[in-house]
């Protein structure tokens, strides 16, 4: 995975202000109760399950030049907004993770995306211990990574896949319901503090076309002479599509194309209005953030802002402190 200063807008989004959701029922504790936000489950959160492949995975037919083996497929997540998180390992063992919203009907997923295209059939077969059941899926997909596709196949008969549901959030965890869902990003801000001049710089950025291009960034921060490697600048041209957080605890940032890039995320605080990240194998982070990176939230009816800080040295060896707000809107 490529380091890159997305992480930088990634750590904005880690770093958000979060006010946990309440329900519409008062606190009786006779403490001060929460603001009411009207943000319900996504409509197919029950749905949410990971599916993990008998024998370690289904190992792709696409087979890469110069190698002996093949990309393995080795798990799927249906998260609570109806995507599907695809966990991939390469041929050199590092896995990468691509998540698309398919289109579902029944039983059948099909994408249709520059990500994924294809077919997902699931076939019910028989349960086997508590609160697993086992289905066949019947796979017929693409999927890209660096410009390459790469072909999953099975027979008509499927493969065996063991499904465990993600469980739901518990009717009083109001800021577990309102986190854990599919998130749009509508803009940022971003306050840039030269701490050798002690002067602030303030920036504003719209996403366009849906997608939050983070170029923009990069070309802002250069004219507060904010200086970057040319690696950086290169691989500051992907543009942000979503933000996903699952039951399941992944935290996945998904661009308009190539890989995506998922961590672990945790509560930080009993309070609940803040989480920690830890980037997942296949993840890698840069200087601008870590794998202790802390989010704050903020809620707003069907409205989430999340803010990060971070301090870093550029390449120059100026310091600067940043804070950047990333404007989320509910999937």
């Amino acid at each position: 995975m490529k380091k890159n200063f997305f992480y930088f807008a990634f750590a904005a989004v880690a770093a958000i202000s979060l006010t946990a959701c309440s329900s519409d029922d008062d606190s009786n504790d006779g403490g001060s109760t929460t603001p009411t936000v009207n943000l319900p489950r996504p409509a197919n959160a029950d749905n949410a399950a990971v599916y993990t492949f008998a024998g370690g995975g289904v190992t792709s037919s696409t087979t890469v030049q110069g190698e002996e083996h093949a990309p393995v497929l080795n798990s799927l997540e249906v998260t609570e907004s109806e995507q599907v998180l695809f966990q991939i390992t390469q041929v050199d063992n590092t896995p990468f993770y691509v998540i698309d919203r398919p289109t579902v009907v029944g039983n059948t997923f099909t994408f249709n995306s520059d990500k994924v295209k294809g077919t997902i059939q699931r076939i019910e077969r028989v349960a086997t211990r508590q609160g697993m059941v086992e289905y066949a899926l019947i796979l017929s997909l693409t999927i890209y990574h660096a410009g390459n596709p790469i072909e999953f196949k099975t027979s008509p008969e499927g493969v065996p896949a063991t499904k465990q549901p993600t469980p739901a959030a518990s009717t009083n965890d109001n800021a577990m319901t309102c986190l854990v869902r599919t998130w749009n990003i509508l803009g940022a801000t971003l306050d840039l503090i030269d701490l050798s001049k002690n002067e602030t710089y303030y920036m504003e950025f719209a996403s366009k076309n849906g997608m939050f291009d983070m170029h923009e960034v990069l070309v802002e921060a250069k004219k507060r002479e904010v200086s970057f490697s040319a690696k950086e600048e290169e691989d500051l041209t992907r543009k942000i599509v979503s933000i996903t957080l699952t039951q399941s605890k992944n935290f996945v940032v998904a661009y308009n194309e190539g890989a995506d890039d998922v961590a672990t995320w945790n509560w930080a605080n009993t309070e609940k209005t803040a989480f920690t990240i830890k980037l997942k194998e296949g993840s890698t982070g840069n200087k601008f953030i870590n794998d202790d990176t802390r989010i704050e939230t903020a809620f707003s009816g069907n409205m989430c802002n999340l803010m990060m800080k971070i301090k870093f040295d550029d390449n120059s060896n100026k310091k600067w402190d940043a804070s950047l707000l990333l404007k989320l809107q509910s999937n």
